[in-house]
C-alpha cells in the first residue's frame, strides 16, 4: 500500500497491491481536521491469499509521511487483526461452557456456542468423533484419552476466518464403578463392572471417627458378569458417618478409586 499527498490539490492518494492507479483519492482537505476518510476493501489478494477489509484511514492537510509510517510498516498478520476486530472478540469470548484452554476432564454433553456475541459464526470440529461429537455428545472412552474441539469462527461481514483449539481430558472407565446412597436402613452400595470378563469383587466400607481414624471395617463379595451391577446394603452407617468404599478382585488387585 502507498499513500501519496499532492499538495497541489491538497488530496491524497491510495495505491493498492503496486498498482499505477490510484484505488482512492480523499475530497480536499482541510488544515488541522480530518477531511475525508477512506476504507481497504477486499484488498491485498496478492499478498499471501488474504483479503483486507474494515480498515479506515482518515486524512488531513497537516498529516506528514510520518504519520503513516506505522501504517506502512505493518505486517499482514497486524493489518488482519486491525481488520478483523469482530472476529478477535469473537475467540475470545468462545468458551465450551466455563472451559478454558488448560485441559478439562470432560463426562458429559458439552454445550457448543453456535454464534458469538458479535454475530460471527461458530463451526464445531472434533478430533474424536467416538469419544465426543461435533455437537457435543460424549460418548465416552473405555480409555483415558485426549480430545480436540476446534471452533471455526467466521465474521460474516468479510468471511474471515480464524479458529480455536479446547484440548479436552476424557477419563477412561473405571473397571468397577462404585456409587452409594442412603436409606432408613443404612447405607447402599451400587457396584458396577464395566470389564468385559465376569468379576468376584471385594468391596470394603470404612467408617471413620471425627478425627478420621478408622471406627469399623465392612466386607462384601460379589460375583459380578460383564457390565452387570448389584446393589450390596451395609446396615446401620447413616449419611451422617464418614465413610470411604474402595474395592478389589480376589488376587488383592485395586479395581477403583477410593469412593468417600
Amino acid at each position: 500500500m502507498r499513500i501519496v499527498f499532492d499538495s497541489a490539490t491538497s488530496t491524497f492518494q491510495v495505491y493498492k497491491d503496486d498498482s499505477l492507479s490510484p484505488a482512492k483519492t480523499t475530497g480536499t482537505l482541510q488544515s488541522g481536521a480530518s477531511a475525508d476518510t477512506f476504507s481497504m476493501t477486499n484488498w491485498g489478494k496478492a499478498n499471501n491469499g488474504a483479503y483486507l477489509s474494515g480498515v479506515r484511514f482518515a486524512a488531513n492537510k497537516d498529516m506528514t509521511p510520518t504519520d503513516f509510517v506505522k501504517i506502512k510498516s505493518l505486517k499482514l498478520y497486524e493489518i488482519e487483526r486491525i481488520a478483523d476486530t469482530a472476529v478477535d472478540s469473537a475467540v475470545a469470548a468462545i468458551t465450551i461452557d466455563k472451559l478454558t484452554s488448560t485441559p478439562e476432564c470432560v463426562e458429559q454433553n458439552i454445550t457448543l456456542p453456535q454464534i458469538t456475541s458479535d454475530d460471527a459464526e461458530v463451526t464445531w470440529t472434533s478430533s474424536d468423533t467416538s469419544v465426543i461429537g461435533n455437537d457435543g455428545t460424549f460418548y465416552g472412552s473405555s480409555k483415558a484419552t485426549d480430545v480436540t474441539m476446534t471452533a471455526q469462527i467466521t465474521n460474516k461481514t468479510d468471511s474471515f476466518t480464524v479458529y480455536k483449539d479446547f484440548r479436552l481430558s476424557v477419563p477412561g472407565e473405571e473397571t468397577v464403578k462404585l456409587s452409594k446412597n442412603f436409606d432408613d436402613n443404612g447405607m447402599n452400595v451400587t457396584v458396577k463392572n464395566n470389564s468385559s470378563d465376569s468379576l468376584t469383587i471385594k468391596v470394603l466400607v470404612g467408617v471413620h471417627n471425627d478425627n478420621d481414624t478408622l471406627k469399623t471395617a465392612k466386607l462384601q463379595t460379589v460375583t459380578l458378569d460383564s457390565k452387570a451391577e448389584q446393589t450390596i446394603s451395609f446396615a446401620g452407617i447413616t449419611s451422617d458417618k464418614s465413610v470411604s468404599i474402595f474395592a478389589w478382585d480376589k488376587d488383592m488387585t485395586p479395581l477403583t478409586n477410593v469412593l468417600q
